[in-house]
């Protein structure tokens, strides 16, 4: 069976251009060299899904942003998160129930 692979790099790079990192600071922060980071970049290599992960938590984004193009979540703040974990299952049901109604509502035409 022949594997899969999917280029991250344009993604990656626009992401890392968003957010003013240089390739040689994400690179450093990362534990790679810039050459094996821009080779990324390039769609020339693929990485390890550790280094996905990294990847994906350095930029904050979801891995299907990068996959994608979707993103979705991490843009919650972490406080938010941890408050809903201490939530019963109803009461999660009723706050998706409230995010929904504010998305839709943001959706409307005027």
């Amino acid at each position: 069976m022949k594997e899969r692979i999917i280029n991250i790099g344009p993604r990656l790079k626009q992401r890392r251009k968003e957010m003013r990192i240089k390739q040689t600071e994400m690179a450093k922060e990362l534990g790679v060299s810039q050459t094996y980071l821009s080779n990324i970049e390039a769609g020339r290599t693929n990485c390890s899904i550790t280094l996905f992960v990294d990847i994906c938590n350095y930029l904050n984004v979801t891995p299907d942003y990068l996959m994608l193009g979707n993103m979705r979540g991490n843009r919650a703040s972490i406080d938010i998160i941890d408050e809903l974990k201490m939530c019963s299952s109803e009461e999660i049901a009723t706050v998706k129930k409230i995010v929904d109604a504010f998305v839709l509502k943001k959706t409307e035409p005027y």
